[in-house]
């Protein structure tokens, strides 16, 4: 790994969050200020006539490791686009750190997102 990330490896594994141990094998420098806690408070995104993502509440504490569960289609994606400002909400609230980024430009709310896929 570059000696610039601040992380240092303690084991052979691989450092992915969805491996069993990685908070143990993984010693981070000044990880704390990546984390923040997340608030959605009735959440709602509607394409014309269709509702993408219907009244989604949900808290996820700082440090929490959170997963968005659900079939193809159920709002997952979209949930998740509102959240980092690539979408705007049809209404609803989105807190990070207490501060209402809701309508805040994606730019300016110190989150990132990264695809799985470009499907």
């Amino acid at each position: 790994m570059p000696a610039n990330t601040g992380i240092q490896k303690k084991c052979s594994c691989p450092s992915r969050v969805g491996f069993p141990h990685w908070r143990e094998c993984v010693s981070w420098r000044g990880w704390e200020r990546y984390l923040s806690r997340i608030a959605v408070e009735h959440l709602v995104k509607e394409f014309g006539d269709h509702v993408a993502v219907n009244d989604v509440s949900f808290s996820v504490e700082r440090g929490a490791l959170c997963v968005l569960l659900g079939p193809s289609g159920c709002g997952k994606s979209t949930s998740l686009r509102l959240i980092a400002g690539l979408e705007e909400p049809t209404s609803g609230r989105i807190e990070i750190e207490g501060r209402d980024v809701t309508r805040l430009p994606s730019k300016d709310r110190r989150i990132a997102m990264v695809f799985q896929s470009y499907a």
